[in-house]
């Protein structure tokens, strides 16, 4: 089982768009839903499957049916809340499995388990509906509530069926998945964290220089960002950063306009590069400038010049120099 993130906008933005599944009962066709269609409202009871499995399987759920219209975003979109408790066998280090969601075979939510450093079981989840998680359990099941986004395939008008995967490797044995009634699908008004950043195509300066960058944080998606920050790290010593390395945003609305201070130490051609993350999204993006550093000129005027060539002078200062701050801004 196999859960990507997409990148959606120009330089840095997130979706993993991933399937949905269920039975012959419609999912609510309010435009922000805020409580889940579960498998109890579907019919079904808990899921549980106690026997050894070694390798994948596939166990299948109810039917659910999306109404006319469904499909994941741009304005609506589905996320599946799994609970799940799971017991496995480890035989190593290089032992584990994984159990996930799927809706139409289309993978969405998913729980890895490894093996504890001093025994015991370690487990993780990723998702781009909430921030990503990570547990460990000394013995017996382990117990876990995740959320993610459907796949885009897996939602489709009319019935879609609901079905869980487990996979051990390595070695290891499930001994028993149980599916919690509660799992459900919700349907909601806001995307995946979908962000770009808007940097200057050319940055310039001359050595000695103090180099302020306008850069823009789009948000791209529908509904607020919540968390989002820019770690900024120049490369070599021969750019610096003149604040700290980090710059926050609580909330992102829409744009955030803010600026990157660098000090020039030396000429030549310098990177710096730029991470985005937010609350759910830790490593959303990233990108490099390219920073072009040129010697400070030194300025010299000769005892003896006539008037005329010290005005000579002073335009051709004004034209090398002009140029110069028009790249600053």
């Amino acid at each position: 089982m196999q859960i990507r993130a997409s990148i959606l906008a120009s330089l840095l933005t997130v979706s993993s768009v991933l399937s949905g599944t269920g039975s012959p009962t419609p999912v609510p066709a309010a435009a922000a839903v805020t409580t889940c269609t579960s498998l109890h409202d579907l019919g079904a009871s808990d899921i549980d499957t106690t026997r050894e499995i070694t390798t994948p399987v596939t166990i299948p759920g109810p039917q659910i049916t999306f109404p006319d219209g469904a499909t994941q975003g741009p304005s609506t979109w589905y996320v599946i809340h799994l609970h799940v408790a799971v017991t496995v066998q480890m035989a190593g280090t290089d032992s584990g499995a994984d159990i996930g969601a799927a809706t139409d075979a289309q993978d969405s939510a998913q729980v890895v388990f490894t093996p504890g450093a001093s025994g015991g079981i370690d487990w993780g989840a990723t998702s781009i509906a909430e921030a990503s998680q990570t547990g460990h359990v000394g013995s017996g099941p382990v117990e876990v509530r995740v959320a993610n986004y459907l796949r885009t395939a897996g939602v489709k008008v009319g019935s879609n069926p609901i079905s869980f995967k487990g996979e051990a490797f390595g070695g290891a044995k499930i001994e028993r998945i149980h599916i919690y009634d509660d799992t459900c699908i919700e349907r909601i008004g806001k995307s995946p964290d979908q962000v770009h950043l808007t940097v200057p195509a050319a940055i310039s300066g001359h050595t000695g220089s103090s180099l302020s960058i306008p850069v823009i944080l789009h948000n791209d998606g529908t509904g607020a960002v919540k968390g989002v920050t820019l770690s900024v790290t120049s490369v070599d010593p021969g750019l610096t950063l003149a604040v700290g390395n980090t710059l926050t945003v609580a909330q992102l609305d829409k744009d955030w306009p803010t600026k990157i201070q660098l000090v020039a130490h030396t000429a030549g051609t310098h990177t710096v590069h730029i991470a985005v993350s937010t609350a759910t999204r830790p490593g959303l993006g990233a990108t490099d400038l390219v920073v072009t550093v040129t010697k400070k000129p030194s300025y010299a005027l000769a005892y003896g010049a006539a008037g005329v060539a010290l005005v000579l002078f002073v335009l051709g200062f004004m034209i090398y120099r002009v140029p110069a701050v028009r790249r600053r801004r």
